[in-house]
């Protein structure tokens, strides 16, 4: 049975510095915020906040699965419209709140104080998206940069110069590594996320 002092909150949305934004608005308000990058153990989602774009709902999908009656959802988008269009049916079930990504942070903290009224909770926040290619070893990095640029494993292959299988394998290490199960996940990262201009070169 889960703890009611704890709350997880997983984040997918396109737009990185709101993410980080809300990142920093949760740990100046609610002192215990921990943010966690895998999202491997996850067994319950009580917080959801997701874009409307279709990859952010796609990644967001599996993490409905994991919610309950009494999770919510927070829906990122930039029409002042409040609704529920474009949400699959999975997710359409939940309450739902509804957040613009140049909300003011009073009017953030509004939606928030209203979400987690008890600013004592301990609220692990997850952002599959933050994970850290430091872990990865070069050829490793060299297949994400590949992945990036939208190659096919067989241009990949040729492109590393090894057999289209031993990408296969790069492929999965470097999902284990960076603590994702299913390609979505990885996809999903790959396609918000970014190397460093020193990882790049």
């Amino acid at each position: 049975m889960s703890d009611p002092r704890c709350l997880t909150l997983v984040m997918f949305d396109h737009d990185r510095f709101f993410v980080e934004g809300v990142l920093r608005f949760l740990q100046s308000q609610y002192p215990h915020t921990v943010r966690r990058l895998s999202t491997r153990p996850v067994k319950k989602v009580d917080l959801l906040l997701t874009g409307l774009d279709a990859v952010s709902l796609c990644a967001s999908l599996p993490f409905g699965r994991m919610m309950t009656a009494d999770s919510q959802l927070v829906v990122v988008h930039h029409s002042f419209e409040e609704s529920c269009r474009g949400l699959p049916p999975g997710l359409q079930r939940y309450p739902t709140r509804h957040l613009h990504p140049r909300q003011s942070l009073e009017q953030l903290g509004k939606v928030f104080k209203q979400l987690i009224p008890d600013k004592n909770r301990l609220i692990t926040l997850i952002d599959p998206r933050a994970v850290k290619e430091d872990v990865l070893t070069p050829r490793e990095k060299m297949l994400i940069a590949h992945l990036r640029s939208s190659l096919t494993p067989r241009q990949i292959a040729a492109s590393m110069a090894l057999h289209p299988k031993t990408i296969s394998t790069y492929k999965r290490s470097v999902m284990l590594k960076l603590g994702m199960q299913k390609n979505l996940e990885l996809y999903h990262w790959l396609f918000y996320s970014s190397l460093s201009e020193g990882e790049r070169s």
